[in-house]
This record gives C-alpha cells, sequence and structure tokens, in this order.
C-alpha cells in the first residue's frame, strides 16, 4: 500500500468518530517500560523528545525509586519483557550502577529473561568509561553520536496547534506507547516516557504512583498528554536537527522558565 494512503487512513483513524466505534488506534504494551533517570544530557539536540537541550535541569530518579519500581513489579508478578534506563544521558545519572544492580537482581531472582538496556548516546571519554563497568548481562543500546546536535522528528509541534486535528481523538495515542511500553520518571507511572516528560514541562502532575494493572489502557493520560506531543502528527513528521516550536509549546517553556512545575514525586 502506497505511504500516502496508508496516511489518510491513519489519519481517518484517529478522528473521534472512528475511535469512538472501533476504540483506540494503539493498545498499551504493559510488558516494556522506559525509565528516565535523569533530564540532563551532554548533548543539545534541539528537538530532544525529553526536552533536555531546552531546559535541562537537576531532575533525576533516586536509587529508592528504582527499588521502589523493583518492589511493585515482583508484587503485581508483573514479568518485563524489556526494561530501559534512558535520559537525558543515563551515564551522567551518580547512582546508574546502583540502580543497574537492582534491576539484575530482579532480573535474576524473579524473571530471568527480561532484557535490561541502558540506552546512551556514547559521546565523550566520560559516557565511554561508565559504560565500560556496566555489568556484562546487561544491554547497552549505544548511538554513538559525535556531533551535539543531533535530528530529531520535532516533538514540540502540538496537534492542538493545527486546525486539522481539530476533530482527533488523543485516547489513540501513536506506536510509542505499543513498541516502547510504559514511560516511569521521577513523578511517577505514564503511558509512555515522552508523556512524562511533557508532564514534567507543563506541570499537569498525573504521574501514577503506583504501577498501573495491565488491563489499564491509561487513556485519561493520553486525552491529556498527546494533544502536546509531536508524535501524534506520525505521518506528518521528518526528521530535522532545527528546533520547531508550536504555540503550546512555546508558551510552556516561557513558563518554565519563569517557575519551574512542581510535580510529586513517584
Amino acid at each position: 500500500m502506497p505511504s500516502w494512503i496508508r496516511q489518510k487512513l491513519r489519519f481517518l483513524a484517529i478522528q473521534k468518530p472512528f475511535a469512538k466505534l472501533f476504540g483506540p488506534l494503539y493498545r498499551q504494551n504493559h510488558y516494556r517500560i522506559e525509565i528516565d533517570i535523569i533530564y540532563a544530557c551532554n548533548l543539545t539536540c534541539p528537538n530532544c523528545d525529553r526536552s533536555c537541550s531546552q531546559v535541562s535541569s537537576d531532575e533525576r530518579m533516586s536509587v529508592e525509586q528504582i527499588e521502589k519500581f523493583v518492589s511493585q513489579s515482583t508484587q503485581q508478578g508483573r514479568r518485563w519483557e524489556q526494561v530501559a534506563l534512558l535520559g537525558g544521558e543515563p551515564t551522567l545519572h551518580p547512582d546508574l550502577l546502583g540502580m543497574v544492580e537492582m534491576l539484575l537482581s530482579y532480573k535474576k531472582t524473579f524473571y530471568p529473561p527480561v532484557r535490561i538496556q541502558v540506552v546512551t548516546n556514547g559521546n565523550g571519554t566520560y559516557v565511554e568509561r561508565v559504560i565500560k563497568r556496566l555489568p556484562a548481562e546487561v544491554e547497552v543500546r549505544n548511538s554513538h553520536k559525535t556531533t551535539q546536535c543531533q535530528r530529531f522528528y520535532p516533538v514540540h509541534l502540538a496537534p492542538i496547534d493545527y486546525p486539522g486535528y481539530r476533530f482527533a481523538d488523543y485516547t489513540n495515542g501513536c506506536d510509542n506507547v505499543k513498541l516502547c511500553g510504559l514511560g516511569l520518571t521521577p513523578y511517577g507511572y505514564y503511558t509512555s516516557a515522552v508523556g512524562g516528560a511533557i508532564d514534567r514541562i507543563f506541570g499537569f502532575d498525573v504521574g501514577r504512583k503506583t504501577l498501573p494493572d495491565v488491563v489499564d489502557q491509561m487513556l485519561e493520560q493520553r486525552k491529556l498528554l498527546c494533544r502536546y506531543c509531536g508524535y501524534f502528527r506520525r505521518d506528518e513528521r521528518e526528521a530535522t536537527d532545527r528546533l520547531r516550536l508550536s504555540a503550546a509549546w512555546q508558551k510552556a517553556f516561557a513558563r518554565y522558565q519563569v517557575e519551574r512545575p512542581k510535580l510529586s514525586r513517584y
């Protein structure tokens, strides 16, 4: 099927009448999770989908929060397919190795098939040194970035700023909720880690404090957060190294610079 036909069909599928009739386009994957342990990065990519370039900060997860995640996972009997640690740049977190050991303990004692990953840009001697210290049981997803500015899809183009999405049903989500799974940030669980990064800028404070049940599609989060996410405009986006901001994001960043939102911790 030609790509333009797929684009047209998807655009129809995300409209309210179709969502009401057939349900959300993407189902939540409850067996993969991305954990954003830090929002600082050693690169300055304009379209970073965690907004680290625009508002890098000292926000980061604690070892106790990872311990809480492991505890909730075992209590629910959650057999994770994949647990990935990201950022920002995760190797900049001073407690990364301790967090990894906790996750490997879950792997060893509860569910050996789980894949524990660290997702890194691999840029710089410090990052390289930390990578070498990671246990062999950890998968390292290293993008080997060599420049300070990378091409990304412009996540800061909010669909609500475009007339064509006036009748969109944001509970549809995007393929991130299917391919990447849940997100966990210092402020709780989200339908995706990108959704958590949106919340830290806009300050809705909707992070769940307990691990969602596997039947929970987290539709109320999608309805709120996906309207600000450029990934929802899935078939219209293209990678670029030029910063692109729609009106909602311009206002949100301006507010953040005046006063950072206060979100409750996980």
